[in-house]
């Protein structure tokens, strides 16, 4: 199995179907890392149990800052509420 050293992640509400995408480096999916975002609602969607995270990309640090970026600019994050992001990377 290939090394990696950073992931993409990205949680999706049950209830509302509201995203949140970020950046972790890290090579163990199953660190236990959440999310560094203090957006309330999404904290409270986290307590609740209503968030399903998927791993977008795992590989070099580098390329998953610019495929986070990517992606949040794709959906305009910070302008869309769709996502729980504040920014698009």
């Amino acid at each position: 199995m290939k090394k990696f050293d950073a992931i993409v992640y990205g949680y999706r509400n049950q209830d509302n179907g509201m995203m949140y995408i970020g950046f972790h480096k890290t090579s163990d999916v199953n660190d236990g890392y959440v999310f560094s975002s203090e957006n309330q609602e999404l904290k409270k969607a986290w307590g609740l149990g209503r968030l399903r995270r998927s791993i977008l990309y795992r590989g070099t640090a580098e390329t998953a800052i610019t495929m986070e970026r990517k992606l949040l600019k794709y959906g305009n994050a910070r302008r869309s509420d769709k996502f729980y992001n504040n920014s698009n990377g």
